[in-house]
């Protein structure tokens, strides 16, 4: 399911979550209002302004702009629990308010709060990692190192914060794989909390690369790639066991004709919006230290990424699901719960790309450049249950 912008009722102070049910093809709506709250949390609850920093396993990450506060929210049982501030954190204020007034990017867990779950979040203007365990702790642990070495990274000299780009918790094999943005996979065992524990770590630039078509990209094709944002993702497939990086590319402005805006002069113009252009995945065989380069196929899976916890599911198994293609909302990136009200766009960046013919289909949104608008909040998946 996605779900759309929150709606409220006419003549009346009651709101509602949105549901689109991409099999069904229909909205679904749910009202909005606790019921309780649950754990350690109290009577708190977000505010109707909390900002949405998340989606994995039924629930959701939200964050109340007011005090920094953070809430895991399940918006079908109506139960709330409350998590540690960011403040818990031991950091500069700029921190807690970087990029968008709550400084976290995303928040995904590894299973239900009930259960013995992990909270793992991006925050800061670095993208740092920390987890924690809902319902038990009263703040957050820093993990992972701040910085690539100089010399660690092939083109890179000096030290160079150790950004990440995406994180995924695979429940068969009970860890965190983590993603950065030069490229360094790990995988973070954090059942004891008191001793999180780095499993595997690998730089995807000294792995081999198999089954790229190289020769078959033409000059265009390469000059268009090296224009856009490349946004890595990772997926991971519950029922192959396989690991997949994606790297989304966007076009930073677009024309209402669907060109791009290759004139740097030209960007300053907010009217242009950005859009994605096109995927590339590659499967990671850990064992052999492969990179598979996914030609044409994702093996009749169906990829889901945006602000949400990265999940495959096989299209055989789900009627109404398109196989070998990748359903994606708007990156995390473009999120902000502060986007310039002055600029024309934000939150539009949805769709379905079929991976087998590089074409592009709509998903509840229209995905053509001339009838994008903005969306507030952007809309995310939701899973109604873990998978």
């Amino acid at each position: 399911m996605m779900l759309p912008p929150p709606a409220v009722e006419e003549g009346g102070g009651d709101k509602f979550y949105n549901f689109y049910s991409v099999a069904d093809n229909k909205v679904l709506t749910v009202n909005k209002s606790p019921v309780a709250a649950a754990g350690k949390s109290g009577l708190d609850v977000p505010d109707d302004d909390a900002v949405f920093v998340g989606s994995s396993h039924g629930w959701l990450g939200l964050s109340n702009k007011r005090n920094h506060d953070f809430f895991l929210s399940n918006p079908l049982s109506r139960r709330h629990i409350k998590i540690p501030s960011i403040r818990s954190l031991p950091l500069p204020e700029e921190n807690w308010t970087w990029p968008s007034g709550h400084g976290v990017l995303k928040i995904i867990i590894s299973g239900s709060p009930d259960e013995d779950c992990r909270a793992m979040m991006s925050f800061g203007p670095e993208r740092r990692l920390a987890f924690c365990c809902p319902g038990r702790s009263t703040e957050w642990t820093p993990i992972g190192a701040l910085v690539h070495e100089d010399g660690e990274i092939d083109g890179l000299h000096g030290i160079t914060a150790r950004s990440y780009e995406d994180y995924v918790y695979s429940s068969k094999e009970r860890v965190f794989f983590c993603a950065t943005q030069f490229g360094c996979l790990e995988s973070w065992d954090l059942r004891d909390p008191g001793s999180p524990r780095l499993d595997w770590e690998v730089n995807v630039y000294d792995m081999d690369v198999e089954n790229y078509p190289w020769a078959d990209r033409s000059e265009e094709e390469l000059e268009i790639k090296l224009m856009c944002r490349n946004m890595q993702y990772l997926v991971f497939s519950e029922q192959s066991s396989q690991l997949f990086l994606i790297t989304r590319l966007v076009m930073e402005q677009v024309l209402l004709d669907g060109s791009y805006v290759v004139d740097l002069e030209s960007r300053i113009d907010e009217g242009y919006p950005h859009k994605t252009i096109g995927f590339d995945v590659h499967r990671i065989d850990r064992e052999k230290g492969e990179l598979w380069y996914m030609d044409g196929s994702l093996d009749g899976l169906a990829f889901f990424i945006g602000s949400n916890h990265g999940f495959a599911l096989s299209a055989s198994d789900f009627p109404g699901l398109k196989p070998n293609s990748i359903y994606y909302t708007e990156a995390k990136e473009y999120t902000f719960s502060n986007w310039g009200n002055d600029k024309n766009y934000g939150g539009h960046d949805i769709g379905i790309f079929d991976y087998g013919n590089k074409t592009f289909s709509s998903c509840y949104y229209p995905n053509d450049v001339q009838n994008m608008k903005k969306i507030v909040p952007a809309p995310f998946w939701f899973t109604p249950s873990p998978l």
